[in-house]
């Protein structure tokens, strides 16, 4: 049953990714696609668990099932590569603005980054959101790292519409 579960939302994003790309080869070239884009990429690294390499190459598995130019595949790869890092740098400098510095080496961080991912689906101000939640909570409760319980908890704290 999960893993059904895990091959239907696979194949969701795999959908997904598929109206991320321009004729050019050119991943998430307008607003509306940067959108469906991070919802890929919430889906695959919150939500599946997969690192982000597996999801960039996931990405450019499906730019080579609908281009067979070689440069445009080498400027589609590019440009998966630059918004898998915009996602992961915006995430990244909130924690740090937080005063907490991320360790992929540590699997609480990891943890707990995948679940804000989760959490948000990419959405900025609901990021914003539970970033003030998460800083409220470590403040009141003295903690010197933010963890999934963390997170969880500031997730508990939003009221969500």
């Amino acid at each position: 049953m999960e893993n059904d579960k895990k091959e239907i939302w696979l194949n969701e994003i795999i959908d997904s990714l598929r109206l991320c790309f321009d004729g050019n080869g050119f991943f998430a070239f307008h607003e509306s696609d940067e959108n469906k884009a991070a919802n890929a990429f919430t889906g695959a690294v919150g939500g599946l668990g997969m690192e982000p390499e597996d999801f960039i190459n996931l990405a450019i598995g499906q730019a080579r099932l609908m281009y067979t130019d070689e440069k445009v595949l080498v400027d589609a790869q590019q440009s998966i590569r630059d918004f898998v890092e915009r996602q992961l740098w915006l995430q990244l400098k909130i924690w740090e603005n937080l005063g907490f510095n991320f360790n992929p080496e540590y699997y609480s961080d990891v943890e707990a980054l995948n679940t804000i991912i989760r959490i948000t689906g990419g959405n900025f101000r609901l990021i914003d959101r539970l970033f003030s939640q998460i800083t409220r909570i470590i403040k009141v409760n003295q903690l010197t790292f933010i963890s999934k319980d963390v997170v969880e908890a500031a997730r508990k704290c939003l009221l969500m519409a």
